[in-house]
């Protein structure tokens, strides 16, 4: 029985490195108590599910490298370094280094690179346990708690190595005591009793030493070498934890444990793992479940079978479709939606299942990241055979392949598909033995036994199926640009190079299509491909959406399955990634749930906007909702920004800059951006100048009311002193606004046409900022020798009393329009001529 159960409790220690399947969520939930909820594997799997985490990584607090954060050594941008304690962890926790595909840390000598769920767990106690802000003083003890839960054996053996040589101390210095006072009995040498006192007092040294240390285990751990490297994490983990006790933060409550919570999903291959985690955290198991979660040792049949069950329960396809069947006019009843409201787990189930089944029309997609090749040479590494490369190339051209074999219906990438492809069009696909092994597509994709995870959409990212790929598929292709291994080692044979043509070399090569060499262009292999593989229930279309005008080898080829767009892929000078279209607006159910949901407090379920919410039409009801939106797409970057803005928080504002960085500056946008912040009045908008069209800004001054806004306020001279404009508007601003004043004024009195408004626009600037009046506006226009040839002179003198007669690089203009009104029989011209050095 303890055998069986052992064996039970380790499935899965040897699993691969990819995120076991939502249907294994059920009982999940259930196994902890209500005042642990926040520590429940279901938000670890949200987290990943509805794009908050990787949100955070790629659309983030993130800019130059700072001494507090730093940056995770993978990074090589300092540019793309956190800002705050949250985007630091998640950083540390997803490093991403193409900041693109999101994926758990997985550096071999990295803390985090292979973290245990026991650890994850026990880390997540220390967390549950943890209150209160901690000061600088209190890091190290901090970090020694933190040391403890991620490598509890180095303490423990330390402990007992410790008191196995306190105890040999002990026993030499009595020994050493005992000669000592022998020797002196008989009259020893003074060098030899000297001699002897000394290794006497090192051993009493030693002795203290060891006994300090067995009260306080922290300076024999800082002598591991992993005590250092736990410091990044460490830091994180501290900065982030205190500033979401400050309350200013633009993260969700539970951010932490959920970032946890979720790197523990990524990483975990089996059921087994969760419950690895969930047996850190015994206070918060039911009553129900301690007896056979905790009973690892000796367990009786009945604490067995509860886990035998538990292991192998999982959500079917059948409970949805059971479920759906209740609904009502083709919309779920109310009591179905409460019972979402208050499950979590079904939620969650049920909303994925959904995605995947009805939404959802490709097969998971593999993040980038390294396969083996024979040509790198061995590795070191025991996992892998070979050394590795970055494998962005190869991936998105194994996901490409995917996307045209996958049989939905029997979740398989089907070969069929190929081999029918091939008969149907005389294809010569592409099998080149290598070791007396068959290469390529067939070879790969064939229904056998040893392919069995190649074929698997749940395995796509296995290291595994990767190597595979790599040394069958992908490599040593005549006639392809490969980038590894260096010329020194060899031809090179793996990687494959950047661009569009290179790529669709590959593709022609593995097909092995007779006319493949009779389409001399792009678009003719593209048409080639859709034409190949499309089928009754597969009509493949592409488009190319984006393309750099310097380099046509780069640029988004996007696709369409039965006239639905599905996938985009990504060609630039550095990197391949294939993406799924995300497209707005959502079917029936969801959108219901969305507009007719009860929930009230959202900070604990703000998921459920991700999950159903019809394209954008987001409920905004704190900065914490932001990450839920899916960020990739502009235009709802860009309603987070106007969101953003509205709600007033700064805690969001280095965000939101960073998001209007990432939007296009074409006029649709800009004027989107700066009517939000024109909005908020003059203490807010002058933050994002910098980032604004200060033409289209202009237009937005006169379009939403300059004067309006301008007279309501309070013109205090020393506010004006402390800044250019007293804080009311952007400098540059200012001859931007007069260009169009002063053009509008012209085309009034052209049409003899009242004026009234835009004067009073430039009497305005007058007051607030004089220097705009004798500074070359973008048309070259002075507003100072403006006035005079329109004959306002008051308001001239006015603005020359208040520049204190300089005026700069207007000077010329200026005497100009002074010297043509005195022709015109306004002698007063002579004096404003000897203020201004005529």
């Amino acid at each position: 029985m303890q055998i069986r159960y052992s064996i039970l409790i380790l499935l899965g220690a040897c699993s691969a490195q990819a995120e076991i399947s939502y249907i294994q969520l059920k009982g999940t939930h259930t196994l902890l108590k209500p005042e642990c909820s926040e520590l429940s594997p279901v938000y670890g799997f949200l987290a990943l599910k509805t794009g908050l985490l990787s949100n955070i990584r790629f659309f983030g607090n993130y800019g130059p490298r700072t001494e507090t954060y730093g940056c995770h050594d993978q990074i090589h941008d300092q540019n793309a370094c956190p800002q705050d304690g949250v985007s630091a962890l998640v950083q540390q926790l997803f490093p991403s280094p193409d900041g693109q595909n999101f994926v758990a840390n997985q550096r071999m000598h990295d803390p985090l690179g292979n973290l245990p769920p026991e650890a994850v767990g026990r880390v997540l106690h220390l967390l549950h346990s943890s209150s209160g802000h901690l000061d600088s003083s209190h890091y190290e003890n901090w970090k020694m708690a933190l040391f403890r839960a991620l490598y509890p054996q180095i303490v423990l053996q330390n402990q007992a190595n410790n008191g196995r040589e306190l105890q040999s101390a002990l026993k030499a210095i009595k020994v050493k005591k005992s000669e000592l006072a022998n020797q002196t009995k008989t009259g020893s040498p003074a060098e030899k009793l000297s001699s002897l006192q000394q290794e006497l007092e090192s051993l009493e040294l030693r002795i203290q030493q060891l006994q300090q240390e067995s009260k306080s285990p922290i300076e024999a751990v800082k002598r591991s070498k992993k005590w250092e490297q736990i410091e990044p994490f460490s830091q994180a983990l501290f900065h982030a934890m205190n500033e979401l006790h400050n309350g200013h933060s633009p993260y969700p409550k539970k951010i932490l444990e959920h970032s946890l919570l979720a790197y523990a999903w990524k990483k975990a291959g089996a059921k087994s793992d969760i419950l690895n985690l969930i047996r850190e955290l015994p206070e918060c198991i039911t009553p129900e479940n301690r007896d056979w979660i905790l009973a690892t040792k000796n367990p009786f049949p009945e604490q067995v079978q509860k886990l035998e069950h538990w292991l192998k329960d999982s959500y079917t396809k059948t409970q949805y479709l059971n479920w759906k069947s209740h609904f009502q006019e083709g919309q779920p009843t109310q009591p179905q939606i409460s019972e979402l409201e208050s499950n979590l787990e079904l939620a969650a189930f049920y909303t994925s299942i959904y995605q995947d089944e009805e939404k959802n029309i490709l097969p998971p997609l593999a993040g980038y990241a390294t396969a083996a090749h024979e040509s790198l040479g061995a590795s070191s590494d025991p996992k892998r055979k070979y050394q590795t490369y970055p494998d962005c190339g190869e991936t998105s051209l194994r996901n490409f392949f995917n996307i045209l074999l996958y049989n939905k219906a029997e979740g398989i990438f089907d070969v069929t598909v190929l081999e029918k492809t091939a008969y149907e069009n005389h294809l010569h696909v592409y099998s080149g033995a290598r070791h007396g092994s068959e290469r390529g597509l067939l070879a790969f994709y064939q229904n056998k036994a040893q392919n069995q995870k190649n074929i698997s959409p749940s395995h796509v990212e296995d290291d595994e199926v990767r190597d595979r790929w790599s040394m069958q598929v992908a490599s040593q292709l005549t006639g392809v640009k490969y980038l590894k291994p260096h010329s020194s080692f060899g031809a090179a044979q793996c990687e494959i190079n950047a661009g569009i043509e290179n790529m669709q070399r590959v593709i022609g090569t593995l097909l092995g299509d007779p006319e493949w060499d009779h389409l001399h262009s792009s678009s003719e292999k593209w048409d080639r491909i859709c034409s190949l593989f499309s089928r009754d229930d597969f009509a493949l279309d592409y488009s190319v959406e984006s393309e750099d005008s310097r380099n046509a080898e780069m640029g988004i080829v996007s696709f369409s399955i039965n006239g639905k767009p599905a996938f985009e892929w990504h060609f630039s000078q550095t990197h391949f990634y294939i993406e799924k279209i995300l497209r707005p607006g959502a079917d029936q159910w969801p959108a219901v749930i969305y507009d007719r949901t009860t929930l009230k407090n959202y900070e604990e379920n703000p998921w459920i906007l991700s999950a159903f919410a019809p394209g954008s039409s987001w409920k905004f009801i704190g900065p914490s909702i932001f990450w839920y939106v899916p960020l990739q797409n502009g235009q709802n970057r860009l309603s987070c920004v106007v969101r953003a803005l509205s709600l007033k928080d700064s805690s969001l504002h280095p965000i939101v800059k960073k998001w209007i960085e990432s939007l296009p500056r074409d006029e649709f946008t800009q004027s989107s951006i700066a009517r939000a912040a024109l909005e908020l009045g003059p203490t807010v908008y002058p933050q994002f100048e910098k980032l604004l069209n200060h033409r289209i800004l202009a237009k937005l001054y006169v379009e939403m009311g300059l004067l309006r806004d301008f007279e309501d306020l309070n013109l205090d001279e020393d506010k004006l002193k402390q800044t250019t404009t007293g804080g009311l508007f952007p400098a540059p601003l200012a001859g931007k606004l007069l260009d169009i004043a002063f053009s509008q004024i012209l085309t009034a009195n052209m049409n003899h046409k009242p004026n009234e408004s835009y004067w009073k626009i430039v009497e305005r600037l007058s007051d607030i900022y004089p220097p705009a009046m004798v500074e070359k506006t973008q048309k070259g226009r002075c507003g100072l020798a403006f006035l005079l040839d329109l004959g306002q002179f008051d308001l001239a003198k006015k603005v020359l009393s208040k520049v204190k007669a300089d005026v700069g690089r207007c000077q010329s203009p200026i005497i100009e329009a002074a010297i043509r009104a005195s022709k015109k029989g306004h002698p007063e011209m002579s004096t404003l001529l000897n203020s201004v050095g005529h």
